[in-house]
């Protein structure tokens, strides 16, 4: 069931003042497996012919390489299925107007896209060196909003990926992605995001509020109680506290469960 409180900030509704990784336990347990499966079968091949490393340095070196590798093909996979729901799904979300321009610079940016890699030389703000425009994002953000109202928060999440891949400093990007994370039950990927929030704009209520949610969600008793502390130093600086009442109001629970 949709959080309403995430759908208010979602779509800006007035609820509350207006104003994008990833890593799980449960996924690093299965890929620790994964690369520890591999490191087996591949040491000794890889030790017969480094003369520089130890055994032991090489299976780090490995596990770190094959764990790189999968992590970037998760995000590319991620990328390519909102690439996927733009050229099939858009045209019904927007305007004729808007979905002309979308689908024009889609096809050109699409295959610059699909060899995309995460290197740190990547520029921050990615999207007009493939050509696209504001409006263009825009349009994107748009069918990304769309879907998480339809509660497809898996699609709404990999669109919201695709723009702060492609727009980085965005502050709106990030945070919604952290709110599609969320609905999907993605707490710690959520918790990356709105921690991109706090960066680029530290005094924005609700990211400290929901990331506080999130560390709940995973039993992080310390850390969510570092986020509610600053919400609650950012509220004091606002007009209508009232606005945050309901919020504050379950969170507060949650933490004194934690103490009985």
């Amino acid at each position: 069931m949709t959080n309403p409180l995430l759908m208010s900030q979602l779509h800006g509704d007035g609820s509350f003042p207006s104003h994008e990784l990833f890593d799980d336990p449960e996924y690093d347990t299965a890929l620790d497996k994964l690369a520890d499966e591999y490191v087996q079968e591949e040491i000794e091949a890889y030790t017969a012919t480094s003369k520089i490393l130890t055994k032991e340095q090489a299976k780090i070196h490995l596990k770190k390489a094959f764990k790189t590798a999968v992590r970037m093909e998760e995000q590319q996979n991620l990328l390519n299925q909102a690439v996927r729901c733009i050229m099939q799904d858009g045209k019904r979300y927007l305007s004729e107007e808007e979905w002309g321009l979308l689908s024009k610079e889609m096809v050109e940016a699409s295959s610059k896209l699909s060899k995309l890699t995460y290197q740190e030389e990547t520029p921050e703000v990615l999207f007009p060196i493939l050509g696209m425009t504001q409006k263009g994002m825009d349009a994107i953000h748009s069918i990304g909003k769309k879907k998480y109202a339809e509660e497809n928060f898996a699609v709404s999440m990999s669109l919201t990926v695709l723009l702060t891949t492609l727009n980085s400093p965005e502050f709106t990007y990030w945070y919604h992605l952290g709110i599609s994370c969320q609905e999907c039950g993605f707490f710690e990927k959520a918790i990356k995001a709105y921690s991109v929030c706090h960066v680029i704009n530290f005094s924005h209520i609700p990211s400290w509020l929901f990331c506080a949610e999130c560390y709940v969600n995973i039993q992080n008793k310390w850390d969510a109680k570092i986020e509610f502390s600053e919400a609650l130093r950012l509220i004091e600086s606002v007009e209508d506290k009232s606005l945050w009442d309901e919020q504050l109001s379950y969170l507060k629970k949650c933490l004194e469960n934690y103490k009985s």
